[in-house]
């Protein structure tokens, strides 16, 4: 895991100070800037991106970089934003299956909270609290995960495990193909999976985890 237990040490990655990075931070508010995508085919569902600039972009992209895309690995159920997978790879599991059941996490990265993120690096990522809370701080807007910071999808992946891991254990025993498209759920198989209760399973496992 990261296991960073000081913030000089954080900052370092980063090519900061300690106290510069405090200091942006607590004001990261003049970094972002909030847009929103309308895709015309779905005019009813507007979507929030933020846009990041200065200091806390490249603090962001350099976490990314040098911390967390060398040292975690991407659940095997995943296919977005994860390097090499795709739409394309997402799709292929199910290709030869006759039945497909799909669904997806409402509001998926504003139901991840701030101290979601933060006891995702303090514990699983086995950083100092200190560490953490710079940490969730930076990858986060507003308190929650945001759609447009480099670090979203990753992080996204890593709460997501323990959901690809019942949810695909589920779909081993019942023979089924399961994958994961960021928040976008995927099962396929020879028979009608909306008549065996799946749908059932999977929004008790997704409830089950916060979602």
């Amino acid at each position: 895991m990261l296991n960073l237990r000081q913030v000089k040490h954080l900052a370092r990655w980063l090519d900061t100070s300690a106290n510069r990075l405090g200091m942006i931070l607590d004001d990261a508010e003049s970094c972002y800037e909030e847009l929103i995508l309308q895709d015309p085919a779905k005019p009813d569902k507007p979507r929030e991106v933020v846009c990041v600039t200065g200091a806390i972009r490249d603090f962001q992209s350099k976490l990314y970089r040098r911390v967390l895309f060398p040292k975690l690995v991407p659940s095997k159920y995943s296919h977005g934003g994860v390097r090499g997978r795709h739409i394309k790879t997402n799709v292929e599991p199910h290709r030869k299956s006759a039945f497909i059941f799909k669904t997806d996490v409402s509001n998926f990265y504003p139901t991840v909270h701030h101290s979601r993120i933060y006891q995702l690096f303090v514990g699983k990522f086995e950083c100092s609290p200190d560490v953490a809370r710079l940490c969730a701080s930076l990858c986060s807007y507003r308190h929650h995960l945001a759609l447009g910071l480099i670090t979203s999808p990753i992080l996204a992946d890593q709460i997501m495990l323990r959901v690809d891991a019942r949810i695909g254990a589920v779909c081993r025993k019942a023979g089924l193909a399961y994958t994961r498209f960021v928040d976008d759920v995927t099962i396929s198989g020879p028979y009608n999976l909306r008549r065996s209760g799946f749908e059932k399973i999977v929004t008790e496992i997704l409830r089950d985890d916060g979602f």
